[in-house]
């Protein structure tokens, strides 16, 4: 049998098997965001041939919307986002703001649509917002924090805003929990010492690339590594 088809069976395979756990666990928990969350983006990103359909990610966006409106909303523009209906996604952002505007959430989600857009400065000032609003629920702490972070990486893709960058970062480093929901802190080191040696300050930054060289993730030994020699 041809590798071709062998691949394709096994990831057709697994497809199965993702979507049939995703709605197991939303049958046994209904009130779970978090699984209908899972659903929903398990039918908005796989093609129709490994399950996926549209239809049944908005009904899972109208029972998160019943169990919570913000989090509906939140997952109404992810839908958009992922379909690539970006007009639609910027106006339920933009009725998202005024509704929302001492928190967080909508602020990075407006921030990384933008950043995906490569519109630096836009997602810049999204990011800002979001790191100057109260957090008080868990999923605002996690909505900053990331904010933190991509307002540092931000920074380096537009190499502009370098001080805030660097002081987001230096933020981020020193007081995000380790969670599975942010990014790892050796990667924020790694944005922070690209904007170190965007800022001309060429012997801190070979310090940090020169210690993630060592570390054992090698994707990010391999980056440090050639960071630390074009110094």
């Amino acid at each position: 049998m041809p590798a071709t088809k062998v691949s394709k069976d096994s990831a057709l395979s697994y497809a199965e098997k993702s979507v049939n756990s995703f709605t197991k666990a939303v049958e046994l928990q209904p009130d779970s965001i978090q699984y209908r969350k899972g659903l929903m983006q398990f039918h908005t990103g796989a093609p129709s041939i490994a399950g996926g359909d549209l239809d049944i990610a908005k009904v899972q966006i109208e029972k998160i919307r019943l169990l919570d409106p913000k989090a509906g909303l939140e997952a109404d523009i992810n839908y958009e986002l992922s379909q690539d209906n970006d007009a639609l996604a910027e106006a339920l952002l933009q009725q998202a703001k005024p509704t929302y505007q001492d928190i967080p959430d909508f602020f990075l989600q407006a921030g990384m649509h933008q950043q995906r857009k490569e519109n630096y400065q836009a997602a810049f000032e999204a990011f800002t917002m979001a790191i100057s609003n109260n957090a008080e629920t868990e999923e605002s702490v996690v909505a900053r924090y990331n904010a933190l972070y991509q307002l540092g990486r931000t920074t380096v893709l537009g190499e502009n805003n370098i001080d805030a960058g660097i002081k987001a970062l230096h933020e981020f480093i020193g007081e995000a929990p380790d969670i599975d929901d942010l990014a790892p802190k050796p990667w924020a080191e790694f944005r922070l010492a690209n904007l170190l040696a965007l800022n001309s300050q060429t012997l801190e930054a070979k310090t940090i690339y020169l210690r993630l060289a060592k570390t054992d993730n090698k994707a990010l030994a391999k980056q440090a590594k050639k960071a630390a020699k074009r110094i």
